[in-house]
């Protein structure tokens, strides 16, 4: 018997070890990973994501129309009329605008200026 090495304890038997006779009974279903089953799973994840992004599009073309009516029923109704008016009556008015006298106007520009 040899002195160094330190005595060994004793090995509990598990519970596979004990029932023998279950274990040999059970067949171990161990199948290769087939090429079929990972596009099932990518498959189911595109379709999702599909559906997510037809429900966002659908929410946000829903709150554009909503918001695009509430806009059209607050606006008043506006008619646009084709006025034309003749030269004369143009000339008129552009006779008719008061500018003041711009050479008083532009005095202290000028002496702003005269200062630089």
């Amino acid at each position: 018997m040899d002195n160094n090495n330190p005595p060994t304890q004793p090995v509990m038997p598990s519970a596979a070890a004990a029932t023998p006779s279950s274990t040999e009974n059970q067949t171990v279903n161990v199948m290769p990973p087939s090429p079929t089953g990972e596009p099932k799973s990518s498959k189911k994840m595109v379709l999702m994501l599909i559906a997510g992004l037809v429900i966002v599009v659908l929410l946000v073309g829903g709150a554009y129309f909503f918001v695009n009516s509430k806009k059209g029923e607050s606006r008043p109704a506006t008619t646009q009329t084709n006025q034309t008016q003749a030269p004369d009556t143009l000339q008129s008015d552009i006779n008719a605008v008061d500018v003041g006298n711009l050479d008083t106007e532009f005095t202290a520009v000028d002496q702003d200026l005269q200062t630089l």
